[in-house]
This record gives structure tokens, C-alpha cells and sequence, in this order.
């Protein structure tokens, strides 16, 4: 289970501890409205860093855990969807990827913290979006057959219930799979025991393998499911925002609930797969969670 995003495979190449040094140092020195806060209850701050700041942090991609006064804190950078208007205060240049940032941003700082089952929660609903979302691009990219795609998605299901970091035996995991998915127990859970233990991006991709489809499926790798799934999503960074959200449940929340809220993102492939459980109580409520969710964090 990953507790940062930082920590997601595709993020292993970043370079963050001169970026974490220019947030601590600019935010102890400065007093400045370019540091957006979004406070809470709780009094972990979400902060985010937006045009015309004098920060020389360079562009970072994800949430990234400051520590400012002893007080940990997650900072978005917006700068590339914000601007400064000639009243020489920022202003908003694409609001829809603005606010997803942001929700991203909530969502992370959510799970990293003492409340962790509070995002967790809401993400165990959307498991068949995750399960359909993967098995739809690889079964595409690879020719998968009906019954070769089926064993992907359960192996898909499987894999996000491990990234939830709940402690549940391998049954309880394939009945919940099972209704989800709208399968056969005794198909599930085959598949899951046949998966075996599966931890991490690694794990996946041989259980992946392993399936019926694993002759066809010879080729994949990290970079091909990357490249064959990524292109869900659409928007600034939309690229890498799948590649983490792979590893990463509560960008998941965050990309669901903008896919149900924002008309502009219903071109993407991802509302395709949402719009295919949004039937379902515990989907279509989300967006109503999540805003009070956000109040009363």
C-alpha cells in the first residue's frame, strides 16, 4: 500500500528533495497569498502554490508533504493552470483541471493522515471502475478474448483491494469481487488463488501474465501497461495522473467524482468505464460524500 504518491513507480525517477527544501524555505520566508490555503478542521493543511510565485520549486507533479513550524503539510502545484491577471492577483486559466488538482490534493492529504479510512472507504465502491478500466485497455491492446478479459478485470479487483491496505482473507475478497463484478465465486476466487500474493505494480503485471490470456499477454510489462491504459484520461498531466492513479486509490476518488461532475471530462475513455456503474447507489452518491467529506475535514 502506497501512503504517497511520490512512492508510485512512475514517480521512482523524480528527484523531490530540492523541491520539498524551495516549499519550506519559500513558505517560512514569505507571507504570501500565492500559497493558497485550503484549511480544515482537522488542521492538516492542503496548500497550493499558484502562478507568479517567487518559489523557485520547480514544476512538480504530484501532492508533495512539506513540514513548515513541525506541522506537516501537502502542497499542488497549479501554477501551469493558473495565471496573474492585470490586477496582479492569480486567476484561474482551466478550471476543470484546476479543480481536480485539488481534489487530488485533498484526497491524498485525506490518506495520509489519521483518517485515512475516510477516503478508503468510499474507494472500495469504486473497485469495478478500476477492474473495467484495466482489463478494457489491456484486453484492446492485446486481443484479449471474452473469457481471457474476465480473468484480467478479477486480477485487476484483486490488486486494488491490496492497494486499500484492508486486512481481509482471500473469500471475503473474491465474494465482494464477485458481486461487484457481477461473476461466478467459484471464478473468482480460482483466478484470485492462482494470483497469488500481489503487492505491488511488479506483482501485477506477472499476475496479469498468469492468466489465461498469458500467452498473449507475453509482452506486457510496467511501460506497455503504462502506455496502453494511461490514455484514459485527458487534461494537463493526464498522462501521469493514470500512471500513479494505477498504484494509487485516492486519485481514483478524484478522477470518479470529477468524471460524474464535470461535463468537460465525459470525453474521456475513464467516464466511459464510470458511466457504467453510475447506476449504482454507492457511485452515484459519491459526489455528494466527497463535498461534505470536504466541509467537514
Amino acid at each position: 500500500m502506497i501512503i504517497e504518491p511520490k512512492d508510485a513507480t512512475s514517480c521512482s525517477f523524480i528527484k523531490l528533495d530540492t523541491i520539498v527544501r524551495d516549499l519550506e524555505g519559500y513558505a517560512l520566508s514569505h507571507n504570501s497569498a500565492q500559497l493558497q490555503p485550503l484549511s480544515n478542521a482537522l488542521g492538516k493543511d492542503l496548500y497550493l502554490l499558484v502562478a507568479g510565485t517567487e518559489c523557485r520549486a520547480k514544476p512538480f507533479g504530484v501532492p508533495v508533504k512539506v513540514k513548515i513550524h513541525n506541522k506537516e503539510c501537502y502542497v499542488v502545484d497549479v501554477r501551469q493552470v493558473t495565471a496573474i491577471s492585470a490586477l496582479n492577483a492569480f486567476k484561474v486559466t482551466n478550471q476543470p483541471d484546476f479543480d481536480l488538482l485539488g481534489w487530488i490534493g485533498l484526497m491524498t492529504a485525506i490518506w495520509d493522515s489519521e483518517d485515512k479510512s475516510l477516503v478508503a472507504n468510499l474507494a472500495t465502491d469504486l473497485s469495478p471502475i478500476y477492474a473495467t478500466w484495466i482489463s478494457s485497455t489491456v484486453s484492446a491492446a492485446f486481443n484479449l478474448d471474452v473469457d481471457q478479459r474476465t480473468e484480467v478485470s478479477i486480477v485487476a479487483a484483486f490488486f486494488y483491494w491490496s492497494l486499500l491496505g484492508i486486512e481481509e482473507n482471500i473469500d471475503k475478497i473474491s465474494s465482494r469481487i464477485s458481486k461487484d463484478l457481477k461473476l461466478d465465486f467459484n471464478k473468482v476466487i480460482d483466478v484470485v488463488e492462482n494470483a497469488g500474493e500481489v503487492k505491488n505494480l511488479a506483482g501485477f503485471v506477472t499476475a496479469l501474465k498468469s492468466t489465461s490470456g498469458g500467452i498473449r499477454l507475453d509482452k506486457l510489462d510496467i511501460a506497455s501497461l503504462y502506455q496502453v491504459s494511461t490514455g484514459a484520461w485527458m487534461g494537463a498531466n493526464g498522462r501521469s495522473i493514470m500512471e500513479i492513479a494505477i498504484e494509487y486509490p485516492p486519485y481514483i476518488v478524484a478522477l470518479t467524482y470529477k468524471s460524474l461532475t464535470e461535463k468537460s471530462y465525459r470525453r474521456s475513455r475513464f467516464f466511459e468505464y464510470v458511466s457504467l456503474f453510475d447506476r449504482r447507489s454507492e457511485i452515484n452518491s459519491l459526489p455528494n460524500a466527497l463535498e461534505y467529506l470536504k466541509k467537514s475535514w
